[in-house]
């Protein structure tokens, strides 16, 4: 499901004529990029990469790490089944379906130069993001292991010099209703804050038959708040504290008669008990994660062609979910002649295949994926 926002509100506090500056003159929009660690033009980084600034992700409807699989070359990927917090994104071919905890992953994802380590809550919301660095891998001398198929670099907006901020809304279809915004709030000029926060919810697109609920939807929330503190002009401190709680769920779904997406699985609140005893015994029917985190950057400038930056983070996520990964999808059986001769039927193994026939009768067909087969001489 594919929704286009419809924006209802949108009130700009200020707003700086530098971002439109290249198009006056004529020319290409510089796009500045870090993925040598250091500042650099998009133009003069020797690296298979793609760049998006915040105007461009913008106008290419990018909301979440999902919706960058459409605008990139050599990127794809798909939201997990079942758990939809989860993107699995796959870069020259090299990826991980998986999202369980133990298993690494070879596309790097990072937010502002912070490993996203596990895969079950890299589906995030894209909102006041400063720029998206997509690398082609292999990336680990720059980025370390785990980015043999490349490197997904957020790097957030930091926190302005002026009183600025934004606000704006959305409908969609479903009951999608989302909003976000963000405030820039300068206590001095080496003392400035920045505040953020989104909101997406929705009802669900796909029904399920046996209890006549709408799956599928989501609820999201998420906070942030960024702190930079610069005591000199070659030293900056910032800090960042920020909370997602993101209830996603993407059950597999096929259309009926009507074209209405449906789901076929029978799973239902507790579902769980006599296998688990408390609070997992009663998990609702669904998949939520909740993920608080922390960043602290020092950057202190050397001289012009030397810097030295220290990064901490921290990062913890609780994740709770009760779905289906494989699901009752209906199926249609589809039969075909094929060539071959079975053997004579055996009395004694009623229930044999020979090949791809069935041994009751001698027309071959392709067996139904719930069959058995079995192979013989």
């Amino acid at each position: 499901m594919r929704t286009v926002n419809a924006c209802i509100a949108s009130i700009l506090v200020a707003s700086s004529a530098a971002a439109g500056h290249a198009q006056d003159q004529g020319g290409l929009e510089e796009v500045t990029v870090t993925a040598q660690r250091r500042s650099q033009s998009l133009q003069d980084v020797p690296i298979a990469i793609t760049a998006f600034t915040s105007e461009q992700l913008a106008a290419r409807q990018v909301f979440d790490t999902y919706d960058l699989v459409r605008n990139i070359p050599n990127l794809t990927g798909n939201a997990n089944v079942g758990v939809g917090t989860s993107s699995s994104l796959y870069v020259r071919g090299l990826g991980n379906a998986e999202s369980i905890a133990t298993f690494d992953l070879p596309v790097g994802t990072y937010v502002d130069d912070v490993y996203i380590s596990r895969q079950n809550h890299n589906n995030f919301s894209m909102f006041d993001v400063e720029r998206i660095e997509v690398l082609r891998g292999p990336q680990g001398t720059l980025f370390g292991r785990n980015t043999t198929g490349g490197a997904i670099n957020v790097v957030m907006k930091k926190p302005g010099t002026e009183y600025q901020g934004y606000v704006e809304g959305g409908v969609g279809r479903f009951g999608l209703v989302t909003a976000r915004g963000s405030v820039d709030l300068p206590i001095s000029d080496t003392l400035l804050t920045k505040f953020s926060a989104y909101r997406v919810k929705d009802d669900g697109y796909a029904k399920q038959l046996s209890t006549g609920r709408m799956l599928n939807d989501r609820d999201a929330t998420g906070f942030r708040a960024d702190v930079r503190l610069v005591p000199t002009e070659d030293v900056t401190v910032d800090f960042v504290a920020e909370y997602v709680d993101d209830r996603n769920t993407n059950f597999l779904n096929v259309l009926d008669a009507n074209e209405n997406r449906i789901i076929n699985n029978k799973l239902t609140q507790g579902a769980l008990v006599g296998v688990f005893t408390g609070a997992k015994a009663a998990l609702d029917v669904g998949n939520e994660a909740v993920t608080r985190a922390y960043t602290l950057s020092v950057q202190s400038i050397i001289n012009e062609n030397l810097s030295l930056t220290s990064i901490t983070g921290y990062r913890k996520t609780d994740h709770d979910f009760l779905v289906d990964s494989g699901g009752e999808l209906p199926r249609r059986r589809h039969h075909r002649r094929l060539l071959g001769r079975c053997r004579p039927h055996d009395e004694e193994r009623p229930e044999d295949l020979c090949g791809v026939c069935t041994s009751r009768s001698r027309d071959c067909r392709t067996p139904h994926l719930h069959d058995r087969l079995a192979l013989y001489e």
